[in-house]
């Protein structure tokens, strides 16, 4: 009975500290509601060897955490340059497709500050909008696009390492 009561006064304690522990983590701060995005993060993605170019670019699907595997920089073939070049050599880079059904709002989350862009039509596509959290992981990077529907390119580049996990996702209207 009395090691009950410790369970119990042990278990009452904690649940009172669980908001506290909420606030110290360091995926809390989006300016948007990214739970769907976390929830996919939270378990192990599918593993899939990105393309050196878009003819061999495998496709992704939407709602699925996707751990990609990325060749050398220097070996992937673009199908636009990159808008933005990395700072040092020794980079990582690949190629992946998500096909479509309806125009939207939709976002790409990166577990890293990789650079992400989406090509439509052999033109890249502006971004939305982004966000990012420095210390998380889960996911580290989210860039928002407003997409066709149809067969769209992504083209990681700047990775520091030679996987990162993907996912993308429709964001939820405001």
């Amino acid at each position: 009975m009395r090691l009950r009561a410790i369970a119990l006064l042990f278990a009452s304690t904690l649940g009172g500290a669980l908001p506290c522990a909420w606030a110290d983590d360091s995926c809390a701060g989006y300016k948007w509601n990214v739970e769907h995005e976390r929830a996919l993060f939270a378990h192990g993605g599918r593993s899939l060897a990105a393309g050196v170019d878009a003819s061999s670019a495998p496709g992704i699907q939407l709602d699925q955490l996707f751990e990609i595997a990325l060749l050398p920089e220097s070996d992937v073939h673009y199908a636009l340059p990159p808008s933005k070049r990395p700072k040092h050599g020794g980079t990582y880079a690949g190629l992946v497709r998500v096909q479509l059904a309806a125009p939207a709002l939709y976002r790409v989350s990166l577990d890293q500050a990789d650079w992400i862009e989406v090509i439509v039509d052999h033109a890249s596509l502006k971004s939305a909008d982004f966000a990012g959290q420095h210390a998380c992981s889960a996911p580290r990077k989210i860039v928002a696009f407003n997409l066709p529907s149809g067969e769209v390119l992504l083209q990681l580049s700047s990775a520091a390492t030679p996987h990162v996990r993907v996912t993308v996702t429709r964001a939820a209207p405001p």
